[in-house]
């Protein structure tokens, strides 16, 4: 089959490569346009542009999909179908209905629960224990197409957003070529989702990213888990941001509990009901270490309170 793929993000390269594997085409790339960063001001290509140069594929990074010239040029492919994965624009729906097939989104997340931005943090947030990668055919909606393709995995303990990205792109990855060969023998099952239970996922705001020691050890354990490899779960230390991007809780007895007070020479912090033990963290500024690398250079007061929120 001739496809078209639309992905910014890593979250799409293991199913970009595993159509790159198959007997399948990729024809045309749309990613995000190059960005400027680093102290040099460098181009920085996102990972689907580099993946798509290097196989020399043919790539496009339109500011918006809804110029007529842009849609006329995608018809003009005259491709079977088209993957989506993180992409980041909004297809009109000129596009959705462009191919033979349509447009098919990856989504990591058990549909209709958190549709939108953030559906992994969300599942990771809300503390629950299994998710799904599902594929929609896609619609004008926010991710509230037909499921043509779904796969349930646990979620571990040990998982945060790092493990639980890469688990279900991967899993994203197999199921697209399962889809394309059902596509090719006419054997696609057409599931629709029940709007009454649909919850979203929205972007991640940055105030969600501090830490509220009132809050109870599972729930900042939640927060941690969510936000480690993105923006990042933090407190402030005497105005130093200090991100912990691992940690384990330990429950106390509650009437001897001063939220956000230091527990010990550890840097361990009392929370709601116990305390939170940073196993890995980072000063703003500084690399990511163990925390007993960070104590060797910190002067630690035990007994300060450190609750940035009352």
């Amino acid at each position: 089959m001739k496809i078209i793929f639309m992905g910014t993000s890593t979250f799409g390269s293991p199913a970009y490569e595993a159509i790159l594997s198959s007997k399948n085409q990729i024809i045309a790339t749309y990613t995000k346009q190059p960005s400027i960063s680093g102290r040099g001001n460098l181009l920085q290509m996102s990972p689907i542009h580099n993946l798509s140069l290097k196989n020399n594929i043919k790539v496009l990074t339109p500011k918006t999909l809804k110029d007529q010239d842009i849609i006329n040029q995608f018809k003009l492919f005259n491709a079977d179908l088209c993957v989506v994965v993180s992409y980041g624009l909004i297809l009109p729906k000129e596009i959705l209905e462009g191919t033979k097939y349509g447009c098919f989104n990856i989504h990591p997340s058990k549909l209709p629960l958190w549709r939108g931005a953030s559906p992994i943090q969300r599942t990771l947030m809300n503390n629950e224990k299994q998710s799904s990668v599902c594929i929609i055919k896609m619609n004008e909606g926010l991710d509230s197409g037909d499921i043509v393709a779904e796969e349930n995995f646990i979620i571990d303990d040990e998982d945060d957003y790092i493990s639980l990205h890469d688990k279900a792109s991967s899993i994203g990855g197999s199921l697209v070529l399962d889809l394309i060969k059902k596509l090719e023998k006419n054997l696609v099952l057409y599931r629709k989702q029940d709007n009454e239970f649909a919850t979203y996922a929205k972007k991640i705001n940055k105030n969600e990213c501090l830490i509220n020691w009132n809050d109870c050890g599972e729930k900042i354990i939640a927060q941690i888990k969510a936000l480690n490899g993105n923006l990042g779960a933090h407190f402030f230390y005497d105005n130093q941001k200090i991100k912990i991007l691992k940690a384990h809780f330990l429950s106390k007895e509650k009437n001897k509990i001063i939220p956000g007070i230091i527990f010990d020479d550890k840097f361990s912090i009392y929370c709601a009901d116990g305390v939170i033990i940073p196993d890995i963290v980072q000063r703003e500024g500084k690399k990511i270490v163990n925390i007993q690398e960070f104590l060797l250079g910190f002067k630690l007061k035990v007994g300060k309170n450190i609750n940035s929120i009352n």
